[in-house]
């Protein structure tokens, strides 16, 4: 019986201290993703009317303000067949006749990269548990560093980027429902927003037990989301976003998604769900209290009850 106890004891804990980890962290990402501006009285959007002036007044070959570099990511130079139509649309979009570079960077060219720049965060860098975080936390760097456009090997061009290059100094793309993608993004060399970035890694650096979440808030989109919220807490004219038209699939979006997302797993769904089911899980974690309430209470029973039971047969024994 006693152990029976222990173990529902052991159940209840354990699963008590993850849900209480997991909606921690839901509430703390919606305090800070409310605080961003709403689509309709926010001016970080891009509008339709200022990429077509744009595209008017610029020519191919014309400089821009952000560099025409495609910086892209990926373990080593052998792109998997799923991203591949992807990555050719963005390499005939871009030609370098019309001024375009584009780096794949492989796991060694970012561990050198990162090792001779920024050795101070090398030890960071080492310790993540999952490559995801590296491929985070290295496309930071490496926009802060040289400037250009980041852009994952799962999202296609369907047009010319160049229109959007001199609309600010850095952009990101809006996500729905709410909050950033670091799917795409684009910026000038030693941009202030990267820097806080960069300098904000380490404060994120925690483990959430499992994958999704833990890449989420430490490196990902929710971390990305996080930083630009506190970052526009004071007024950045320099920072725009694109809307989802201009982001998602659609007619007039510059790009196509694969959705690759190889970094989601099961956790994930279950992430989703609790973010979309916050009343539910609140409930859970009251079924959880109470359960841990009720083995408690029974755990405290079974014991004051044998240690009545030996008192009683140490004093048989004691005065037979």
């Amino acid at each position: 019986m006693v152990r029976r106890t222990r173990k529902l004891l052991t159940v209840a804990v354990s699963l008590l201290v993850f849900i209480f980890i997991l909606l921690k962290l839901l509430l703390y990402s919606q305090k800070y993703l409310y605080l961003l501006p709403t689509k309709q009285a926010s001016t970080l959007y891009l509008n339709q009317q200022e990429i077509e002036a744009s595209s008017k007044s610029s020519t191919a070959s014309q400089t821009t303000a952000i560099p025409k570099i495609i910086h892209q990511i990926w373990k080593d130079e052998n792109i998997p067949e799923k991203w591949s139509g992807s990555v050719n649309s963005c390499r005939a979009q871009h030609p370098e006749e019309d001024g375009w570079t584009i780096n794949l960077w492989t796991d060694e060219k970012a561990l050198s990269f990162m090792e001779t720049h920024y050795s101070w965060f090398m030890p960071i860098y080492n310790s993540y548990p999952y490559d995801i975080q590296r491929f985070d936390a290295v496309r930071y760097f490496i926009i802060y560093h040289y400037g250009g456009v980041y852009i994952d090997l799962d999202v296609g061009c369907q047009k010319p980027m160049d229109p959007l290059l001199d609309q600010a100094t850095f952009l990101l793309p809006v996500t729905e429902p709410i909050g950033y993608s670091n799917d795409w993004f684009a910026a000038t060399p030693r941009h202030a927003f990267l820097y806080k970035v960069i300098t904000s890694l380490s404060k994120f650096n925690h483990q959430y037990f499992t994958k999704y979440p833990t890449v989420l808030l430490s490196t990902g989109p929710l971390f990305i989301s996080i930083a630009l919220c506190q970052y526009l807490s004071e007024p950045h004219n320099t920072v725009r976003s694109l809307p989802p038209p201009m982001y998602a699939n659609g007619p007039i979006s510059f790009f196509s998604h694969v959705y690759g997302s190889s970094w989601h797993g099961s956790d994930a769904s279950a992430f989703f769900w609790m973010q979309n089911h916050i009343f539910y899980v609140i409930m859970l974690v009251t079924v959880c209290i109470l359960l841990l309430l009720f083995v408690l209470v029974k755990v405290f029973t079974v014991r004051r009850r044998n240690r009545n039971q030996r008192r009683r047969v140490m004093q048989q024994e004691l005065n037979p």
